[in-house]
């Protein structure tokens, strides 16, 4: 419903359905990347909590059964979701642990992680984050992972807003809201979107 009639009449389904979710993944046996459909819900309707609740159970899954594809996946939903949190190190843990299982299951190091895009764009470390960024842009569209895209388009925009740039984390985040407008990713970005217009006097 959020992708085909948009986020405003879908919100009161999920809101509806929020006091589920956690209790859905519970009854689950299911192994999956994240915990699948939960997450992404709970992040629409801005319930940190569950998102955070489930993404953990995920990743206590992934580890117990030794899905090391599953694991690599669900350490960066839990990795973003501390992020949001603040709590860097712990995502900074996360995102080595889902780096080491890609490189154990793959032999090679995977691209850089949402998490991992994210993280030293909300502490305001530039040349890393930038670094990370710029590369995953250049990757991703080459590869057509447009989501990847958004992620990082939505990261320069954190990172450009945190270091008072207004006019370029205006871009930055307008990009990142025009992509795939119906994903969660894009509401972030308004807020950047938001912040920057508010900062530069434009409204």
């Amino acid at each position: 419903m959020a992708f085909t009639d948009g986020r405003s009449p879908a919100a009161p389904v999920l809101e509806q359905r929020r006091p589920g979710l956690r209790a859905t993944m519970s009854r689950s046996r299911k192994c999956s990347a994240g915990g699948g459909s939960p997450p992404a819900a709970a992040v629409m309707v801005w319930d940190y909590e569950t998102c955070l609740a489930v993404a953990t159970r995920g990743v206590k899954r992934a580890r117990e059964a030794g899905a090391l594809t599953v694991l690599a996946v669900s350490v960066n939903v839990m990795a973003q979701a501390v992020v949001l949190g603040g709590e860097f190190g712990a995502a900074a843990a996360l995102v080595a642990e889902g780096r080491q299982r890609h490189h154990r299951h793959h032999g090679r190091p995977g691209r850089a992680p949402t998490a991992r895009l994210c993280s030293p764009a909300f502490q305001g470390r530039a040349e890393e984050a930038s670094a990370l960024i710029d590369a995953t842009i250049e990757e991703c569209t080459a590869g057509g992972q447009g989501t990847a895209v958004q992620y990082a388009r939505w990261a320069r925009s954190v990172l450009l807003n945190g270091l008072g740039r207004y006019d370029e984390a205006m871009a930055a985040a307008q990009a990142a809201s025009d992509d795939t407008p119906e994903l969660f990713v894009s509401v972030w970005a308004a807020i950047e979107l938001l912040e920057a217009a508010t900062r530069s006097d434009k409204p």
